[in-house]
């Protein structure tokens, strides 16, 4: 009765060694960026990405704009152009409703944005002074 589960064991683990690799995203530490995190998706490749969005999304709601991933790449676009417009040109955009996402090659533009990011989430009444300059127009839904 032993020998199937052994035999079943050892062609699982020959499958997974002929499968091909997936390729698995590294986690970057940076200091100051919390509760963004900055992950090497590729070799030269990374993205900044926010899913938890309280305490900060009061903010949002209190401005009558949902708080969502779409909002922070409002608050993004914002800073690359406005704060920091040297940014801009190493930063992309891919925002969902329940994440933000900026990527690109330069892991230094990411890290500047991650920081002021993470600044404005944990400063609210700078971050309501941005959603405020930014206006309900700046805003994709």
């Amino acid at each position: 009765m032993m020998a199937k589960p052994k035999q079943k064991t050892r062609t699982t683990k020959a499958r997974l060694k002929t499968a091909p690799k997936a390729t698995a995203a590294t986690v970057v530490t940076v200091h100051g960026l919390a509760p963004f995190g900055l992950v090497e998706t590729g070799p030269g490749r990374y993205s900044l990405l926010l899913t938890q969005f309280e305490p900060a999304s009061e903010v949002f709601d209190a401005a009558g704009v949902e708080g969502g991933g779409y909002s922070w790449a409002g608050v993004a676009r914002h800073v690359t152009t406005v704060v920091a417009p040297e940014l801009a040109e190493g930063v992309g955009f891919d925002p969902e409703a329940s994440m933000f996402c900026a990527y690109g090659e330069d892991r230094g533009a990411l890290e500047r944005l991650g920081v002021e990011l993470a600044r404005l989430f944990h400063d609210k009444a700078a971050l309501a002074a941005v959603i405020e300059e930014v206006g309900p127009d700046g805003f994709e839904d």
